[in-house]
């Protein structure tokens, strides 16, 4: 009885473990708010820089055993563990979401030219331009560097949207910042695997390859997303008072276009 018991309470103190550990973050974050209005700087720089501080007192002091809810608290943000399927999967679809929920999109079609300007041609430039920079000062495989180039190139613009806002920026450049980021992950996929093709010699890259992978992540992509959201609209359309199952067809949808998208 007493090994069921110790596991039993093992697994009692990593929940409430890591519920603090989330809790405790979430305050933290709050509190940078009136901080940052305070100090008249960037909320979401601000959360950056206490990221890099909170990070930087873990390395140097290690798990603050015997410091008390102070300890604990580190403890429990240095037992958090992210996985990339965690991003991509949860984190990367409601980012996305939201940005194409909130965008103005007759705005986006009054720009159309300049955004896929920026998210064809300009993530192209990006990604050789950090490609070779690091090939130059790393000693890499060029190959190598131009895959991190494509993968540092397709950024996500919520701090400089945020940023944008604050500082009451013209709207038409948080459209272009918006717009090209949510049409850019096409361009980053599509060079992400002719890279990985070539870095690997499983198969020879191709130009004609690499425009029909790009055609069928842009064009499947909007289509898939276009079917999904009629369809949601279709069922929410005869769910009529009832607020709690629209919001959660809302919200499901994100995921399930995603994953249809990416995995079907």
């Amino acid at each position: 009885m007493l090994i069921p018991e110790r596991a039993g309470a093992g697994m009692e103190h990593h929940v409430w473990h890591t519920v603090f550990g989330l809790a405790g973050l979430l305050v933290v974050a709050v509190a940078m708010v009136p901080a940052a209005r305070r100090l008249n700087f960037p909320y979401t720089v601000l959360l950056a820089v206490l990221g890099c501080i909170i990070g930087a007192t873990k390395l140097l002091f290690g798990d603050l055993h015997g410091w008390g809810v102070f300890g604990d608290f580190f403890g429990a943000l240095s037992g958090f563990s992210i996985s990339s399927e965690t991003i991509f999967f949860v984190f990367l679809p409601a980012l996305i979401f939201e940005s194409a929920l909130s965008i103005d999109v007759r705005r986006l079609f009054d720009d159309i030219g300049s955004i896929l300007l920026l998210a064809i041609v300009g993530l192209l430039i990006s990604t050789i331009v950090v490609g070779y920079a690091l090939w130059e000062f790393s000693g890499v495989a060029l190959v190598a560097c131009l895959l991190v180039g494509a993968i540092v190139s397709a950024t996500d613009p919520v701090a400089v949207v945020a940023i944008f806002k604050d500082l009451g920026a013209p709207k038409r450049l948080a459209i272009l910042v918006e717009g090209e980021s949510l049409l850019n992950d096409a361009t980053a996929i599509v060079i992400f695997s002719i890279l990985v093709v070539m870095l690997t010699g499983e198969a020879e890259p191709s130009l004609l390859g690499g425009a029909w992978a790009f055609l069928k992540v842009f064009v499947g992509g909007v289509l898939v997303g276009y079917l999904c959201a009629r369809a949601i609209c279709y069922a929410i359309a005869r769910l009529r008072n009832l607020p709690m199952a629209e919001t959660t067809l809302t919200i499901s949808q994100e995921n399930l276009s995603f994953i249809i998208e990416e995995h079907y």
